[in-house]
């Protein structure tokens, strides 16, 4: 008899010590987890960074394909000048879950939110916004394509001078875009208030603070949401009434204008 209690006792203590095994394995085993997924949103990839030059429209848009010309005068107007026949194509983009980096200003992103910067924003700093777009479709047009119909930039229009002048070689649209709103750029749009307030005033966008600033906006359809231009510039001299011949060369910098 005292055998088998001190095998029982024996057999119970083993369960026991098994049990309280198992126990700890699974603490850890969530514990490594936590820790993962936390490590995990800390070293996420980096946000691909686009190509110098691409703009922001000046709000989501149907208009300004691939062709448009526009000009922007000494006072920093942006106007439409004319859409030239240009063949472009047009097709979808594969992004998935793929974050992208833009070289803007806090400024061109208020205009293209729509929201009015008071005396507290900081308004004209130069800032890189991440951004997510879904559902993307791109269309381009070549430098072909272009130059055919350059050859006849004169014929179509009367050029200013003292204006710049710009061709939309590729575009970009979607039907959602995510924004992840640092502290600089919140600072230019003049504090977490007004992205708020915007979320509470416009159905289209959602808004969610979680140690960064979330921010998506869904459109009723398709929109154009950026674009790369060319800056149109002459190439020659004009001798008399000839008239001289112009190029497009890519834009290095953020365009700035108001409509």
């Amino acid at each position: 008899m005292k055998s088998e209690k001190i095998s029982q006792i024996s057999n119970q203590t083993i369960r026991k010590r098994s049990r309280l095994w198992v126990s700890f394995i699974t603490v850890v085993f969530i514990l490594l987890l936590i820790v993962g997924s936390i490590l995990y949103n800390e070293y996420e990839e980096a946000p691909e960074i686009l190509q110098t030059g691409w703009q922001f429209y000046s709000y989501p848009t149907t208009l300004e394909p691939v062709g448009t010309v526009f000009r922007i005068d000494p006072q920093g107007r942006r106007s439409i000048v004319t859409d030239l026949e240009v063949s472009s194509t047009t097709g979808s983009e594969a992004m998935g879950k793929v974050k992208q980096k833009m070289v803007t200003r806090g400024d061109v992103i208020a205009r293209f939110l729509k929201i009015s910067l008071g005396a507290e924003a900081k308004g004209g700093r130069q800032q890189s916004i991440e951004f997510e777009m879904e559902d993307t479709e791109r269309a381009i047009t070549s430098d072909h394509d272009v130059g055919k119909v350059l050859d006849s930039f004169f014929d179509i229009v009367r050029f200013r001078v003292d204006n710049r002048y710009f061709i939309i070689r590729e575009a970009r649209s979607a039907k959602v875009i995510h924004y992840k709103i640092n502290d600089s750029i919140l600072a230019d749009l003049g504090g977490e208030a007004v992205i708020k307030g915007l979320a509470n005033l416009d159905a289209g966008f959602q808004y969610e603070s979680n140690k960064s600033y979330n921010l998506s906006q869904t459109f009723p359809e398709r929109m154009r949401v950026m674009f790369l231009p060319e800056e149109i510039v002459p190439v020659s001299a004009s001798l008399g009434s000839e008239m001289p011949e112009v190029e497009a060369v890519p834009v290095d910098e953020v365009l700035v204008w108001h409509n």
